[in-house]
């Protein structure tokens, strides 16, 4: 068994590029590299926080809704800011508003 809030039970992450949005299978892989690539890079950020308020486990799905294949920072920046929200809206939600 895997002990509870270690990094690699903390989130679980879903990455979704549709068909729809990038045709092209290169393309929504190249995409989907970004995007692990840029969650990579933030996510100790989100797991420290979730430690310090104790926090338990949640799923995240990250689904891409652009038509554009855009670069590394601009979804590095947006994936940011987006985790930012999620874990200040999670932290909201399990300890209340004052947190």
């Amino acid at each position: 068994p895997v002990p509870e809030n270690t990094s690699s039970s903390m989130v679980k992450v879903l990455i979704t590029v549709p068909k729809r949005k990038i045709r092209k299978a290169a393309h929504r892989n190249l995409v989907k590299r970004r995007i692990r690539e840029a969650y990579r890079h933030h996510k100790g950020e989100l797991y420290d926080s979730m430690r310090e308020s104790d926090l338990p486990p949640f799923n995240l799905a990250i689904q891409y809704l652009s038509s554009e294949i855009l670069d590394y920072e601009l979804i590095s920046s947006k994936l940011l800011f987006a985790l930012n929200k999620v874990n200040h809206e999670y932290t909201k939600l399990y300890l209340g508003e004052n947190h």
